[in-house]
């Protein structure tokens, strides 16, 4: 038996990386998750939640209507005075009456408290949306890692399978010299530790591709099949200064800070709206009397109407302290947008950074792997001819498959950074990245539910309400003043320390049953 060339590796990887005629596409693999994933789904359910405060806020000036229907029994029982003032009155009598009113109450002006819930209604729509964009986002990112993880997996594999079966050929010639006196003992361990190291990496891939399968079919709904190649990944910025852009206008995270923020503004309106007069309309028809025998003729019907003015005077602070509340979330809030927008930019950088990283390496790689195949190719010769050792050909096969495999893991962890950059910069969604599939409309629930039970005179009395909003005044917080002085860290304590030793027990002690502590 001689030892081959590379030509039986180079076969394997060609294979390896050839995509079968009819296999599933990484498009299709998204557009099947992207309509069933059920965390998906659940994120659009909490959207559909979102788009009822709307509708919710507009009832604060729409009119309520609703029918009070009270039955009354009495039964009454004379007492001896009673009795001795009248004489031939019964001793006890019974009455059933019966009371029904229909009331309907039309908000004319709520000082501005339905226009800032409307307000912060909509800001936490926008919000909501850009919580699932981000989710969306999310979901595509978590299946191209995963497609891709199977890919590379089962490619890597097939290189440590052929590795294999290539170093089982080599042992076995190398065992028939040593049995011919040609080659040492030292010889035929070599090969057979270098053929052990190859089937444990064979035990470590198909683990790492199991693993990849099961987070594919746990965000698609089904096993991974034959996977095709991997499309390159449209509306990547050419500039890292073109990503910071794309991320300041369409990043999801920061986006949903920022309608938070406008949120809490709209809350501080709505707080301070609570010590605002109102105005409400209301009227009212009953009907009182006798329960039995009921005849509608014989009931005292009442009409009322009524225009009522309602002006806070005092809350015990309730209002002014809401205020404060709103306003200090508000500041929170508004933090929180300058602290989302550096985690953003921090991400945007890492992501670029890997993706020229891993271009960089894969290149480096394939240059590498070129001067592999030919060390193998040259070693294998100068071996037949007894220039070269057994050790020498083992290593140039080991220099081989390392770096067909890491070559795999760069393609990969190129692919993953440049889908993390669009992530970041808000551009990994459907509508941008694909087409052919059914989108989901955000806004399709919100038109369906916004103007439920509407009224004609709706708009008319918002426009009243809206001129009638509060200010949504922000409070500042001061900063403390800086001491002039060159900050220091604090100086040691003197004296000798004693040798830091290992924590061997913990400070327990009995506890009081009645109380649990110490």
């Amino acid at each position: 038996m001689r030892i081959g060339s590379t030509a039986f590796l180079a076969s394997a990887i060609a294979l390896a990386v050839a995509a079968p005629a009819h296999s599933q596409t990484l498009a299709e693999a998204i557009a099947e998750a992207y309509r069933t994933n059920p965390t998906i789904e659940g994120s659009r359910y909490d959207l559909d939640a979102a788009d009822e405060g709307l509708p919710q806020a507009k009832s604060q000036l729409r009119p309520s209507a609703e029918i009070d229907v009270t039955g009354t029994s009495e039964r009454s029982i004379e007492g001896r005075a009673s009795r001795r003032s009248n004489p031939f009155s019964p001793e006890s009598s019974n009455r059933d009456t019966n009371r029904a009113e229909f009331t309907v109450s039309q908000p004319l002006y709520t000082g501005g408290r339905a226009t800032a819930a409307r307000d912060s209604a909509i800001a936490a729509i926008r919000s909501s949306r850009e919580q699932l964009r981000g989710a969306e986002g999310d979901l595509v990112l978590a299946v191209i890692t995963a497609y891709v993880d199977v890919r590379r997996y089962e490619q890597s594999l097939r290189i440590w399978r052929a590795s294999t079966d290539e170093l089982t050929k080599i042992t076995q010639e190398i065992q028939d010299r040593y049995d011919v006196g040609d080659l040492t003992l030292t010889d035929v361990s070599q090969a057979r530790a270098q053929l052990a190291i190859a089937k444990q990496q064979i035990v470590t891939a198909e683990q790492a591709l199991e693993a990849a399968r099961t987070d594919y079919a746990v965000l698609v709904g089904r096993e991974p099949g034959e996977l095709a190649e991997v499309p390159a990944l449209p509306n990547l910025p050419r500039r890292v200064e073109d990503a910071f852009a794309l991320a300041e206008r369409q990043n999801p995270e920061l986006g949903r800070a920022v309608f938070t923020e406008e949120q809490s503004r709209a809350d501080i309106a709505a707080a301070r709206a609570q010590g605002s007069p109102t105005v409400t309309l209301r009227g009212s028809a009953a009907l009182n009397g006798d329960a039995v025998p009921y005849r509608l003729r014989d009931q005292d019907q009442s009409y009322t109407g009524s225009l009522v003015l309602s002006i806070p005077l005092s809350a015990g602070g309730l209002v002014a302290s809401r205020v404060r509340e709103a306003q200090a979330r508000n500041g929170s809030a508004r933090v929180r947008i300058e602290a989302t927008r550096r985690e953003v930019d921090r991400a945007v950088a890492n992501a670029w950074n890997q993706m020229v990283t891993a271009d960089r390496v894969s290149s480096l790689q394939e240059e590498q792997l070129r001067f592999a195949e030919t060390q193998l190719d040259g070693m294998v010769n100068e071996y037949r001819i007894g220039d070269r050792s057994t050790f020498d050909v083992l290593y140039a096969q080991q220099q081989l498959r390392d770096a067909q495999v890491s070559l795999l893991a760069s393609d990969r962890d190129r692919y993953i950074a440049q889908a993390t950059v669009l992530r970041e910069a808000g551009m990994l969604e459907i509508r941008a990245i694909m087409s052919g599939v059914q989108l989901h409309d955000p806004a399709k629930n919100l038109r369906r539910v916004e103007n439920r039970n509407s009224v004609p005179w709706e708009a008319l009395l918002a426009g009243l309400d809206r001129a009638g909003k509060p200010s949504a005044k922000v409070r500042l917080r001061k900063q403390p003043p800086t001491t002039g002085r060159t900050p220091r860290i604090a100086p040691i304590s003197s004296g000798a320390r004693d040798t830091p030793r290992l924590s061997r027990s913990l400070p327990r002690a009995s506890a009081d049953p009645a109380t649990g502590k110490p």
